[in-house]
């Protein structure tokens, strides 16, 4: 019996199948992530009682549930909490 053929059309759909499957899985666990850091964020922010400090939590909770909406964009780096 002979072994299927494969033309590189096909080969070329199966590597873009794979490829999908795989930047969709690296999505989901980044915006799972995200979505982890916003939920902290949010915990640290109700816990302490200095405004500042609890709008920097609120602002980098807004900013991690954004992007785990969206997890393909960049993501600035967090400034420094405020003292």
């Amino acid at each position: 019996m002979r072994p299927p053929r494969f033309r590189i059309r096909t080969l070329m759909i199966l590597v873009a199948l794979v490829a999908l499957g795989l930047a969709a899985g690296v999505f989901y666990q980044r915006s799972k992530d995200f979505a982890a850091r916003a939920w902290d964020h949010e915990a640290n922010g109700s816990i302490v009682s200095d405004s500042e400090l609890v709008r920097y939590h609120f602002a980098m909770a807004e900013k991690y549930h954004a992007a785990a909406r969206r997890p393909w964009i960049s993501v600035p780096p967090d400034p420094r909490p405020p003292k």
